[in-house]
C-alpha cells in the first residue's frame, strides 16, 4: 500500500503567511465573488473574471454528520457550509465531530485527508477547523 498523498489538479486554495487562503474569482463587470470559479456571472452575464482571495476565516453556516458514505470515506465525518463575507458560501468537510460544533463559530481552512484511494493513497484537500 502506498502512503503517497495526492492533491487535486486545481487547488482552490493557496498558502499565504502560514495560513490556507481560499481562492475564487470576481466578476470584472459587477464585482460578484464566486467559489468555485465559474465561466459566466449569474448576476450580470459577464464572462471576464479575476482571481482573488476569498479568505482565510469564515463563519460556520450549517453542518451535518455523515454516517453512510462511499468506501473511500471513513465514517462518521462532518460536512458543512462556511460563509466568507456576505456573498460566498463554501461547502467542505469539517475537521471536528458534530457534537463539538455550533453555528456561527469562526472556522479556518486547513489541509487534511479527505478520502483514500483504493491503492491506499490519501487525497488531500481543504477542510475547516474551529478557530482557537
Amino acid at each position: 500500500m502506498s502512503t503517497d498523498t495526492l492533491h487535486p489538479a486545481q487547488q482552490p486554495w493557496r498558502e499565504k503567511g502560514g495560513q490556507i487562503v481560499m481562492v475564487g474569482t470576481q466578476c470584472e463587470g459587477c464585482g460578484k465573488r464566486f467559489f468555485p470559479s465559474v465561466a459566466f456571472c449569474d448576476q450580470c452575464d459577464g464572462d471576464a473574471f479575476k482571481t482573488m482571495d476569498i479568505g482565510s476565516h469564515g463563519k460556520l453556516y450549517s453542518y451535518s454528520e455523515i454516517h453512510v458514505a462511499p468506501k473511500a470515506f471513513e465514517t462518521p465525518y462532518v460536512v458543512g457550509y462556511v460563509d466568507f463575507g456576505d456573498d460566498v458560501r463554501v461547502f467542505g468537510q469539517i475537521a471536528h465531530q458534530a457534537a463539538e460544533l455550533e453555528l456561527d463559530i469562526t472556522v479556518r481552512p486547513v489541509l487534511g485527508t479527505i478520502r483514500k484511494n483504493p491503492d491506499g493513497t490519501s487525497v488531500t484537500g481543504y477542510r475547516f477547523c474551529k478557530e482557537g
